[in-house]
């Protein structure tokens, strides 16, 4: 019986080894040097519409346009009550809940939500080379422009792999095909580019 014990205690601490060790080795990151194959880009602008909407709130803002209000639950009020006593002569207490009631107001206001968005996208690789542009804007007139976005990587391959790796447009632009550079690999992916 103790022999068995002493079996399982080993065994269990050689499968714990193994999993920490599994883990580290996958956690720790790797460096490699190897050759862009591949470039991308993605440019947005999104667009805004100034719309009338509906919304709720405890509070009824001062630009709203039309309004009704209801009464509903604010939130709950808990306080214990003495139930009784014990064997040992110790209090119970049970918890009672009391609802809170406030005014809730539903109301209409007019404000610049999402619409749409224009989006280009280009790659450069040996069959293309596309340079990153800004999509045309024709905005109606209850349109605007909201923040822009943008996205450009790189791929490589690695053991067979394909990997990539998000930049700012700066390193993005001067980092060539073909060209070795090194990463740090991850849990076998890019995590970061290494200047």
């Amino acid at each position: 019986m103790f022999t068995r014990k002493i079996v399982v205690i080993v065994l269990a601490v050689v499968v714990v080894g193994f999993a920490t060790w599994g883990l580290v080795a996958a956690l720790t990151p790797t460096y490699i040097t190897t050759e862009i194959t591949r470039k991308e880009w993605e440019r947005t602008i999104n667009i805004q519409q100034h719309r009338l909407v509906e919304d709720s709130d405890w509070s009824l803002p001062w630009d709203h346009e039309s309004y009704y209000t209801t009464r509903e639950i604010h939130h709950y009020d808990s306080k214990k009550v003495l139930e009784g006593y014990d064997e040992d002569g110790d209090p119970v207490y049970r918890t009672e809940r009391k609802a809170v009631y406030k005014t809730m107001y539903h109301y209409t206001q007019w404000r610049w939500v999402y619409a749409r968005s224009v989006i280009t996208t280009g790659r450069q690789d040996g069959d293309a080379c596309e340079w990153p542009y800004w999509g045309e804007v024709v905005l109606r007139y209850d349109e605007r422009e909201g923040e822009p976005d943008e996205r450009y990587a790189v791929f490589v391959t690695n053991k067979g792999k394909d990997l990539s790796c998000t930049l700012d447009y700066e390193t993005w632009d001067r980092l060539r095909l073909g060209g070795q550079y090194s990463f740090k690999l991850y849990v076998g992916r890019i995590l970061k580019f290494m200047e």
